[in-house]
Order: structure tokens, then sequence, then C-alpha cells
């Protein structure tokens, strides 16, 4: 069968959970089965994830990562640090206290052309990311083999109770019998 990533890391989730229920013997096996191969494909995801934070994050002269690719880098923050203090006497993340804050932060940073740079680059970088990292969660996997889950109506002659977002998650995944 084949799911996207997005199902594959929403019913990562909601096995860990049916995981923890007390089951008949036969229903916690597939469970457990699924969940081995869901847990199999997310971590393809998530090397695949970590690659594309690499490929976008921006990186000092060294190469080493300075963040994320939502964050500046260390020596833009201190140049805005600096900058902030000899304009409004606040630091940089201070700044954003005040009323007009964002707006006052959003002028410094295009009025210093070395940050205005690296913020034009990290724009572009996290556009390309965005784009890159959308279309990830959206592939279809490989083939997954495996049985659906056959969730019994009752057990010990009780209703089954499962929590509708588990059951959401999992509609690829199980069938109740």
């Amino acid at each position: 069968m084949k799911v996207t990533n997005m199902e594959v890391l929403h019913a990562q989730g909601a096995l860990s959970r049916l995981i923890e229920l007390d089951l008949p013997v036969k229903v916690s096996l597939d469970i457990a089965l699924i969940s081995n191969t869901v847990d199999v494909q997310a971590k393809a995801f998530g090397l695949v994830r970590d690659r594309l934070f690499k490929t976008y994050s921006i990186k000092t002269e060294a190469g080493d990562l300075e963040g994320s690719v939502s964050f500046l880098c260390i020596e833009e923050i201190e140049v805005l640090d600096k900058e902030a203090k000899e304009r409004h006497g606040v630091s940089w993340l201070d700044l954003r206290k005040l009323d007009n804050g964002r707006k006052l932060q959003n002028q410094m940073v295009a009025d210093i052309p070395e940050v205005a740079r690296v913020v034009k680059k990290q724009q572009e970088n996290l556009e390309a990311f965005g784009d890159k990292f959308n279309s990830l969660l959206e592939a279809k996997t490989e083939d997954l083999i495996f049985k659906k889950i056959q969730l019994p109506l009752e057990i010990n002659g009780k209703p089954l109770e499962v929590k509708p977002s588990i059951l959401k998650a999992l509609t690829e995944f199980v069938e109740v019998v």
C-alpha cells in the first residue's frame, strides 16, 4: 500500500498510543508489525529531512551550520544587537517588545547591508526548503507491505474505546470488525 510521508508520521504517533491498549494478542501483534514498518519509513523520512536542513541552513565561512533555516547567523545578530542599542537603547530581542518593535527590526535589517544580504539569502533558502519539505511530506512511500489492523468492536464484552484522533491518523492502517 502506498501512503504519503505525512500519513506515516501521523500514524507513527497514533500507533504509539494504540500500542499501550490491552488488546487481543493477534491485534497487538498486527499493531506491533505495522508500527515497525512505519518506524522504518519515518526514519528514512527523517534522514532526508535532516539533509534538507543541512542544505538550506545558513553556514559560516568554515562551513559549520549556524542554526536552522529560520534563524540568522550569530554574527548578524551581534551587528543588529549593537545597532539596536545605539539607535533605541535596547537589545535586538528587547526591541520586539516595543509598540512598533517589529517595524523597527525590519527597518534595521533593511538599513544594514551585510545583514540585509544574509536575510535575503535566508529568505530564499527558507522558500526553497519549504517547497522541498512540502514535496517530501506529500510524496507517496514505496509500497509498504502490511496487513490492516482488525480492531474489534468489543473486548471481553465491553466496547473498545479509542480516541477519534488516533483513528483519524490510522484510517489507512485499521479496519473495525
